[in-house]
């Protein structure tokens, strides 16, 4: 873990990993502008929080962000700022975070069924891969994160259920692995 003082942006990150929220909102509390921080590999602070599952880091980094781009729209779920990040015809929404995931991807992951109808009525491509070593798709995310409705809605769109991530898994041996019989039965209906 990376050692916490008392300035740097490594303490965001640091403080999100030692799940010290307390410390954490006296930080963004003297620092706001720290909740726009990106560590080493450029992903976000909320982001980070959101992979880390600190919900409460979540919350208190979002009251300190002005915007979201969309990526973070999309993995937090928020419609209208996503809705409108959309609206620009020049948005590529199949555009790869710095960690190597769409917006699809993101929301797919974290379950956020309105971000996922939103991007696929835009065009958004259920069948892309991630740009990084995981090599998975939106409804791997799905199924990874057990959210039946977002596979429903990946899999009426075209998402291929076949398709295999870097580690060779589908995301039905995923649904497998979980026992999730609800969600086999939704990767498996044609």
């Amino acid at each position: 873990m990376a050692r916490i003082t008392d300035y740097g942006v490594k303490d965001v990150f640091a403080l999100i990993d030692a799940g010290d929220n307390a410390r954490l909102q006296h930080y963004l509390e003297q620092r706001p502008q720290a909740a726009s921080a990106r560590n080493l590999s450029n992903v976000s602070a909320i982001l980070y929080a959101l992979y880390r599952r600190n919900h409460y880091a979540v919350r208190m980094l979002r009251d300190n962000l002005v915007s979201l781009d969309l990526w973070e729209a999309a993995a937090l779920g928020e419609a209208p700022t996503l809705r409108s990040l959309l609206a620009d015809p020049t948005l590529d929404v199949d555009r790869f975070a710095p960690d190597g995931y769409t917006a699809l991807q993101l929301a797919s992951f974290f379950g956020r069924e309105d971000a996922v109808v939103l991007l696929l009525e835009r065009g958004a491509d259920p069948n892309v891969l991630s740009a990084n070593p995981s090599r998975t798709s939106a409804l791997h995310g799905a199924a990874a994160g057990r959210h039946r409705g977002v596979a429903a809605l990946l899999v009426a769109a075209g998402a291929d259920v076949d398709v295999r991530a870097g580690n060779g898994r589908t995301a039905l041996d995923t649904a497998l692995q979980h026992d999730d019989e609800d969600l086999e039965r939704v990767l498996c209906r044609r």
